[in-house]
């Protein structure tokens, strides 16, 4: 029943900005929104998220959920293809808990860093990812979280009104199974401000996540399918070439298949995640 609640984790981080960018034409032309080694190339970021599932187990509703929150020493360096960004954990907490189990873990469950390169535009290629105990494989999902942590990019100057779409696809393995989701994003620039001397976008986003979970849980062969529709923000600190802060929501409907079982058991879930730059 652990790893029933351990499925809770894997939905926070799915849905945050994704999207591989795609434009209607037109050479880049400076400045474009794109990535490269920001003006400060070593930040610390904070990450949280909070998400609550319900599963239908024949009648009877099981309410699992709860928080999780990091902190993370970033830095940038140039590669081959674009940026090398290396996520080292500082702080870490998880606290998740249903079906009469509770999962925890913290920073002491994690060993090294996440480590992977992004294109000027945002592809994700992930090359390290930390070593983790059996509870911090439960609690926290680091190639989900290189692709979705930061968003995708157009690759050319945009300006308030200006749009871009993509897809993004990945998997990871998961205590013994597959996790494969495949996100459809739209952004719109809604906003160019000037805060505290920063030139500021704001760019709000709209997207769905189709996710399949497969995997084993004691003997028994579990197959999970859920449709997921997020929106969020995001703010781009235009002069340090940095993301500086990104919300979202989503609300997803599925399904589980279990051997032994009559029917399908019907899931919905919600969740919040908030990642912001924090200031010295």
């Amino acid at each position: 029943m652990n790893r029933l609640i351990a499925l809770v984790p894997i939905l926070v981080p799915i849905l945050v900005t994704a999207g591989c960018a795609t434009t209607g034409g037109g050479a880049p032309s400076p400045p474009a929104l794109e990535y490269h080694v920001p003006a400060q190339a070593e930040v610390t970021y904070r990450v949280t998220g909070v998400v609550t599932q319900e599963m239908d187990m024949m009648g009877n509703t099981q309410s699992m959920g709860g928080e999780t929150e990091m902190t993370l020493a970033a830095s940038f360096e140039e590669s081959l293809n674009g940026v090398r960004v290396t996520l080292e954990v500082m702080e870490a907490s998880a606290d998740l808990a249903g079906a009469g189990s509770v999962i925890q873990a913290d920073e002491n469950d994690v060993d090294g860093p996440l480590v992977f390169e992004m294109t000027p535009t945002g592809d994700v290629s992930v090359e390290a990812t930390p070593e983790v105990s059996d509870a911090g494989a439960e609690a926290f999902q680091f190639v989900g979280m290189a692709h979705t942590m930061f968003p995708h990019l157009p690759g050319y100057r945009i300006g308030v009104g200006d749009t871009w779409s993509g897809v993004r696809s990945y998997q990871e393995d998961l205590m013994g199974g597959l996790l494969d989701a495949t996100t459809t994003s739209e952004y719109v620039v809604v906003r160019e401000s000037s805060v505290d001397g920063e030139s500021l976008l704001e760019v709000a986003w709209t997207g769905t996540t189709s996710m399949a979970v497969a995997l084993s849980v004691e003997g028994m062969n579990l197959d999970l399918a859920i449709d997921v529709n997020g929106d969020g923000h995001f703010l781009w600190d235009v002069s340090a070439g940095l993301m500086v802060e990104s919300r979202s929501t989503a609300e997803g409907l599925g399904s589980m298949n279990a051997d032994m079982l009559p029917q399908p058991m019907p899931i919905s879930v919600y969740s919040e995640s908030h990642v912001e730059l924090v200031r010295d």
